[in-house]
């Protein structure tokens, strides 16, 4: 669109003009990390059916905590299957989120009446969570960021 020339000027906007020789974002992650990624999507999608499935049983203050839970889980994975070092600390938040729920209210938002001691597996499911983005930020995030570090 239209700028004034003296922004135009001052601030320019670079044009992609030939898509054929355009480099993509790509930052190669490896099969397991995107296998990984994967489960999440699952996990949280079946998470947010059971959050619809509910909705009329969970109160309208829960609902948003529960969407903020679920807007933490898709940017902690997304954050992980990006390499950023801070996919550590956004699934730290996010179990921490879930255990908390859990503990506070006794159960997943009435998760036990339809399948008693899910909630416990969904607790057990959060550390093993935690620990697995753990492995990949150690394995695969901090090296190749040392890596690109190194390389200016």
């Amino acid at each position: 669109g239209w700028r004034p020339p003296d922004v135009a000027e001052k601030y320019p906007v670079h044009i992609v003009e030939n898509f054929d020789h355009f480099e993509k974002y790509d930052n190669h992650p490896s099969t397991a990390l995107v296998y990984w990624s994967w489960f999440q999507l699952i996990t949280t999608l079946l998470l947010m059916f059971f959050m619809f499935n509910q909705i009329a049983n969970i109160p309208f203050p829960m609902l948003l905590v529960y969407g903020l839970f679920l807007f933490l889980s898709v940017y902690s994975y997304t954050t992980l299957l990006d390499k950023s070092p801070w996919a550590l600390l956004t699934e730290s938040l996010r179990a921490a989120m879930g255990w908390g729920l859990i503990v506070a209210m006794g159960d997943w938002f009435g998760l036990d009446r339809m399948m008693p001691g899910a909630s416990t597996l969904l607790a057990l499911y959060f550390a093993f969570s935690l620990g697995v983005v753990a492995w990949f930020v150690f394995s695969e995030v901090w090296p190749e960021r040392k890596t690109a570090r190194a390389q200016f």
